[in-house]
This record gives structure tokens, C-alpha cells and sequence, in this order.
């Protein structure tokens, strides 16, 4: 059985569920990554953000003799970003996220030659897999697309820059490098085996590669214990919106139809700004908003609201969707969240067409007006997450990489 070494700088949840998979099946060789808490000495004398940010590369699973970390880069990136805070200038002196993925795909390649002549598997992510793939004729490729190819991003992404130039700022993927986007592409075509969380991420790909792609779809946490409340009373919807301040997430349509609602919608925002945007200051000045918080409160807040709001334009699998449905959080989002199969209209949320603000306000009338109806979606939530699990995402990912 071939053994697999795996490498993502970041760690998400679906590369963590991904390592236990792989791990528990005894097929895990090891994983390269930037930053693992256990490999940091004196943690707990760091300064507290930094600490804080740090501990949340905790690895449980593989164990971390397993891991190869290569935190230099990282931790400099992070050092910068938050000083540019208060010093924006400084942010030109740090590493970018794309220098974060290209040293690991070095890194990656290291680690997998000095297993190549062990019948070795590589598992590698969009943006970090090319030195890899390239140096590594002989070894089985594989390639997680975690989201919708770039051509197809692009195309949407002129449409709304001309529909929403206010917002055009915001789209920061239309900004990418020509050498950028010729590696995404020669990724692809070295790929032997193509994973993508959805059915949307596979129609967007040419289809010599949606060939060679299978779909592996991201499970939800396990569903709060918590009881839902009821909410038969007729005060304010309290509504809740989670992700990047981009118009990738059609945040201009949200913005747009919480104005609309008037008192009738309460929002709130959790997510840091993609670029600096007038609009979005303007709109966020009627909102609650946190630019960042700790992942066990995002949790509490979306126990405490009654529906998340995502229209986005362009997504893989919105790992942000699964949860909320985890917390009970009925969900209106568009098609393109990859998340077609567990947000089902008038059951555990809406499904929407895109770019539509008719569509958002039509769905908050709904749930304004029949809170029987969000009681019910509410509980409909936590069920259709039980039953869409991290448990099931592993065995077809095993299943998928022909590993059972």
C-alpha cells in the first residue's frame, strides 16, 4: 500500500480531517506544514495574539513526530500583519500568503524524495503543488482544488465588477499574477487524481481535468447538544454573516437587503476587510461587527441568532455553511457555496440565486413571518449536519484515493 505525505501550510479543518483519515488508515507518512504548536518552545511566554494564533496550529492527529514544521516564514508573516495594523507600511517588508505556499511546496518536494523509492503518494493543495509534482515524475500525484477553477472566477468576477464598480476593490482574485495563475494551471495538468469538495468546483473545471477529479464533499462538525430556543415572538430577525468582507461573498446583495428589512433585521458581521472600500465602511456603520473573534465564540453566536446570510458568488464547499447548520443556524446561500445537498429551501435554509437581493429579502420576509417555520428549519439544521458528517468525509476520501 503506498504511503502518502501530505502538505498544507495552514492546517483548515478539511486538511485536519484529511491527516486523521490518512493517519487512521496507517497510510500517513508525514505532513508538511509551517507552523505546529507542540513543535514551539516557550509558548506560553509568546505574547498573547501571537500565542493565541499559534496554539490554534495544535495538531492531535498525526502524532508530531509525524509532522515536519517550518514555522520561519509563517511567523513573520503573522508578526507583520499585525503590526501593519497600526503601521501599514510594514506589511510590504512580510511574506505574502502566496510566498507562504510556495515555500512549503519546497519544502514538500524535500520531504517527498527522501521517501520517493517507498512507492510514495503526494497530496498537495492548490497553490503548493508544483515544485512538487515537477520534481516527482515517478510518484502518484494528487491535488485538492478546494474551490471553483480560476478561469471561471474570473469570468464572474468582470461580470460584477462592472455590475458593482463600487465594490470591485473587493475582488481581490482578479488581482493575481499571470505567473500565478500559469502555476495553478500546470498543477492541474501534472495532477494524476483531482479532490474537490463539491459538485459546483468539478462544473467549473475543462473537462480533460473535471475527468480525473472526484468529488469528496466536507462533512459538519458534530450538532450542538444545545437546545434551540423557540422564537415565536415578533421582535427583530437576527441575522448573522461570516467570511471575508469581499464581493466574492456577495456582500453588496447582503448589505442591500438588510437595508431593505429596515428594524425588522438585526446583522451581524464577522470578518476582516479584503481592501480598503468605502461602501463597505458605510455599510458596516450600521451593523454589530467583529473583525475577528475566537472560533468557540463564532460558535456561541450563531447559537444565538436565527439565520446565517452567505450569497456568495463563488465558492469550493463553505466550510462556514456547515457549521452554522452544526449550530442549529438555518442558512440562505446560492449554489455556488457547494453546498446544495444539505441547505434545502424550507427545510435547513434557502438556496438563492446569486447576485439577487430580491431573493435574500424574500427569504428574511419568510422567516420574519412564520417563526413556526424557523423553529422547524432550526432543528431540520442539526439533523441534516448529524447525518453529514467528518466521519463520512473520511471514509470517502479513503474510498475515493482507493485506500480501502
Amino acid at each position: 500500500m503506498r504511503r502518502i505525505v501530505l502538505g498544507h501550510p495552514f492546517g483548515n479543518e478539511n486538511v485536519r480531517q484529511a491527516l486523521v483519515a490518512l493517519s487512521n488508515a496507517g497510510v500517513l507518512e508525514s505532513f508538511v506544514t509551517t507552523i505546529c504548536a507542540e513543535h514551539v518552545p516557550f509558548l506560553s511566554s509568546l505574547p498573547g495574539n501571537l500565542r493565541e494564533e499559534i496554539e490554534r496550529r495544535s495538531f492531535k492527529v498525526p502524532p508530531s513526530d509525524h509532522i515536519k514544521s517550518h514555522p520561519f516564514k509563517e511567523v513573520l508573516r503573522l508578526l507583520t500583519s499585525r503590526v501593519a495594523h497600526t503601521l501599514p507600511a510594514i506589511r510590504a517588508f512580510g511574506p505574502t500568503v502566496d510566498d507562504i505556499w510556495q515555500s512549503l511546496d519546497v519544502h514538500l518536494t524535500v520531504e517527498a524524495r527522501r521517501h520517493e523509492k517507498n512507492g510514495l503518494a503526494v497530496y498537495a493543495y492548490e497553490d503548493g503543488a508544483l515544485s512538487t509534482f515537477s520534481a516527482l515524475p515517478g510518484v502518484r500525484k494528487i491535488y485538492e482544488l478546494p474551490i471553483g477553477y480560476w478561469k471561471s472566477m474570473h469570468r464572474l468576477f468582470m461580470e460584477e465588477r462592472t455590475l458593482n464598480p463600487d465594490w470591485a476593490v473587493t475582488l481581490a482574485g482578479l488581482s493575481d499574477p499571470p505567473e500565478k495563475l500559469k502555476r495553478k494551471d500546470a498543477e492541474l495538468e501534472l495532477s494524476d487524481q483531482i479532490i474537490v469538495p463539491s459538485e459546483f468546483v468539478k462544473s467549473t473545471l475543462p473537462e480533460h481535468w473535471a475527468a480525473k477529479a472526484n468529488i469528496v464533499q466536507y462533512g459538519c462538525p458534530s450538532p450542538t447538544k444545545i437546545r434551540i430556543s423557540a422564537t415565536h415572538n415578533k421582535g427583530p430577525l437576527r441575522a448573522l454573516f461570516c467570511g471575508s468582507l469581499g464581493q466574492r461573498k456577495g456582500i453588496s446583495y447582503l448589505f442591500n437587503a438588510i437595508e431593505r428589512m429596515g428594524r425588522h433585521v438585526e446583522l451581524t458581521v464577522i470578518g476582516s476587510e479584503v481592501a480598503p472600500c468605502p461602501s463597505l465602511q458605510h455599510a458596516l456603520e450600521k451593523t454589530t461587527w467583529h473583525r475577528s473573534l475566537p472560533h468557540a465564540r463564532v460558535l456561541e453566536l450563531m447559537q444565538s441568532h436565527d439565520v446565517l446570510v452567505f450569497p456568495t458568488l463563488f465558492e469550493g464547499r463553505a466550510l462556514v455553511v456547515l457549521e452554522a447548520l452544526s449550530q442549529g443556524l438555518p442558512v440562505i446561500t446560492t449554489a455556488h457555496s457547494g453546498a446544495t445537498d444539505v441547505v434545502i429551501s424550507g427545510q435547513s435554509g434557502f438556496l438563492i440565486p446569486i447576485r439577487s437581493t430580491d431573493a435574500i429579502v424574500e427569504a428574511l420576509e419568510t422567516l420574519y413571518d412564520n417563526r413556526d417555520l424557523l423553529d422547524y428549519m432550526k432543528e431540520q439544521a442539526r439533523v441534516i449536519a448529524a447525518a453529514t458528517s467528518w466521519e463520512s468525509y473520511r471514509a470517502n476520501l479513503l474510498s475515493a484515493l482507493a485506500l480501502t
